[in-house]
């Protein structure tokens, strides 16, 4: 009988630390330092049409893409309190934010699986002075097929999407999965700012 208990026990374990993995995305290979050709790490999505999506900010108010979208240049970050990839790549987007906002760059963060009150609380304590809202919007994870985060979108001025480099895949793609370091997310910011 004990046997037959340490056995699921571990059945368990394993199936709780794969879907954790599995839904978190599992990545920290970006945080590694890549090297790209800076010239092609984005480009414009051929006959974009501008994003639209609805979000619920942090006081379950639903609003609209278009208060964001097509105004200025804006980068949507897909993430979760609860997830370490998420979390590591914070510093370099809080570091980059403090440059880029000046810029007329704005960060969209919104939250998958977390409640108003632990999103609010991680995000001051980690200095994510932008907006945060909670995803309730199935269009935008099947426009961007999300199974994972974090996930970044770039969007450029007029509200089409920006493909990125990505350089585990060596393809351009409109969202990237996993978590970036500070060059790479510098670099499709000013990237963000040409297109």
């Amino acid at each position: 009988m004990k046997t037959m208990t340490n056995r699921i026990f571990t059945l368990v374990a394993i199936l709780s630390l794969t879907c954790f993995f599995i839904s978190c995305g599992g990545d920290t290979q970006s945080q590694e330092t890549t090297t790209t050709d800076t010239t092609k790490i984005a480009q414009q999505t051929p006959n974009s049409e501008m994003l639209t999506f609805t979000v619920t900010d942090t006081k379950g108010v639903v609003r609209q893409s278009s208060e964001w979208i097509g105004k200025q240049p804006i980068v949507i970050n897909i993430w979760g309190t609860w997830c370490p990839p998420c979390r590591a790549e914070i510093p370099a987007f809080v570091k980059a934010y403090e440059i880029y906002k000046d810029k007329g760059i704005e960060i969209l963060g919104v939250a998958v699986r977390d409640t108003p009150d632990k999103v609010l609380t991680f995000a001051g304590q980690n200095n994510m002075n932008w907006e945060m809202m909670l995803f309730s919007d199935e269009a935008l994870q099947k426009r961007f097929n999300i199974q994972s985060v974090p996930t970044t979108i770039f969007v450029d001025r007029t509200g089409k999407v920006m493909e990125i480099y990505n350089p585990r895949t060596k393809t351009f793609t409109e969202s990237f999965s996993g978590s970036m370091h500070y060059e790479q997310f510098v670099g499709h910011l000013d990237s963000l700012l040409t297109l």
